[in-house]
Order: C-alpha cells, then sequence, then structure tokens
C-alpha cells in the first residue's frame, strides 16, 4: 500500500516551484505532494492524522468489516487536474484544492488501468457534472448510527436515482458513468472509502513529497 505521510516529507529530494499561489500555510510547511504525476479520474484516499467526530465514526464503522489499513480511510474525492478535486463534502459536491489536506492527512491515489485516457476524463468530466448536488446526510446519519450499533451493518445507498452523493459514490458513481462498469466487486456491502482502498480493479500509484522553493 502506497501512501504519503507528512511525517515523511522531509526526506524529499526533489523541489516544485508554484506558478500559482499556494496557501500561506502549506507554502510556510514547505512541502507539497507531486501532483502533477497524477492523472484526471485518479482516486485520491484521504485519512485525518487528528480525525474528528464524523471521521471516527465511519472508521468505526468501516472497521467491523475491514482490516484498519483499509478501514482508515474516511474520505474519497476524484482528482481533476492541477491539483484540483472533485469531492462530497457538508456544503455538496464542490471543487476544491488538495491543499487543506496537506500536512494534516495521509494521501494515497488509486488509479483503473484499464481505463483509457479518454475514460478516464469522462470520469472526472462526470464527477464536475454533480457540483451543487446534495451531500447525502441520510446516509451519514445511519454512518452514525451505526458507530454505535454492536456489529457492522452495511448501508448500501443507491448510487442512480438520488441527487444526494456520499465522497465514495461519487467516485463510483462516475467511473460507472465513463467505463460502463461498477468499479466496486461487492455492491452488496455498500460503497465506501474503505471498500475503494481494497477494489483490485484498482491499483496504487507511486507517490513522492516535493520541496516548494
Amino acid at each position: 500500500m502506497d501512501y504519503l505521510n507528512p511525517e515523511s516529507a522531509p526526506m524529499a529530494t526533489a523541489v516544485w516551484q508554484p506558478v500559482d499561489p499556494v496557501p500561506r500555510n502549506v507554502r510556510e510547511w514547505g512541502y507539497c505532494p507531486n501532483f502533477p504525476a497524477w492523472l484526471p479520474g485518479d482516486l485520491i484516499l484521504v485519512s485525518a492524522l487528528q480525525p474528528g467526530f464524523v471521521q471516527k465514526a465511519i472508521r468505526t464503522v468501516q472497521s467491523q468489516g475491514y482490516a484498519m489499513d483499509h478501514a482508515r480511510w474516511e474520505h474519497a474525492a476524484v482528482y481533476i487536474g492541477s491539483g484540483a478535486l472533485c469531492e462530497a463534502t457538508r456544503k455538496g459536491v464542490s471543487v476544491g484544492m488538495i491543499y487543506p489536506y496537506v500536512g494534516k492527512h495521509l494521501l494515497r491515489v488509486r488509479r483503473n488501468p484499464a481505463l483509457t485516457p479518454d475514460q478516464r476524463w469522462d470520469l472526472a468530466v462526470n464527477a464536475l457534472k454533480l457540483q451543487d448536488h446534495s451531500y447525502g446526510f441520510r446516509a451519514i446519519v445511519e454512518l452514525l448510527w451505526s458507530a454505535r450499533s454492536i456489529g457492522f451493518r452495511a448501508h448500501g445507498v443507491t448510487v442512480y436515482g438520488t441527487r444526494a452523493r456520499i465522497c465514495s459514490e461519487l467516485y463510483a458513481d462516475a467511473h460507472a458513468k465513463a467505463s460502463g462498469g461498477v468499479v466496486v466487486g461487492n455492491l452488496n456491502s455498500g460503497i465506501t472509502p474503505a471498500s475503494l482502498s481494497i477494489e483490485t480493479k484498482l491499483t496504487d500509484i507511486a507517490l513522492e513529497w516535493v520541496r516548494i522553493v
């Protein structure tokens, strides 16, 4: 499993000179993922170093059915390009930058090697087309309730036919429309960051930190 840990950033040997503004806190920290090596349509998995209540609940539920190496990933996003992500947050589906996750999260990038370049772009565009769709609050309520329950209860949420999206479904929905096939092998267990983490159709890509100059 290949992922970026902020603790390893000081070992970066490559340098990067941004041509666009970089948030002050990231520039002062001094490091950034080498995102120019990522491709549109890549899956970004995120794990907070200091998880909040919702992140802890997601991990608790996922750990009932998955090893912690997979359960630890509590957020998923679609990479668009140039450091931009399309993701489902509490504000709905929107576009943001990778920077809020830099230095405070483990980062992992996965890719379906079977997709053609056109399909990768289609995946990214399909995610962008869902902008302003509402966040799946019902799924989150169910998730938090599950975290209080004994045992693992998977809550599959329909990928199509609803405006509400949670982060992992955003990627799965966009992937399905681009490729004509599902990305998660077992839909009965629901689409979660953990299921995307363990999915064998996806492979990890090599990652590195770069020093900002």
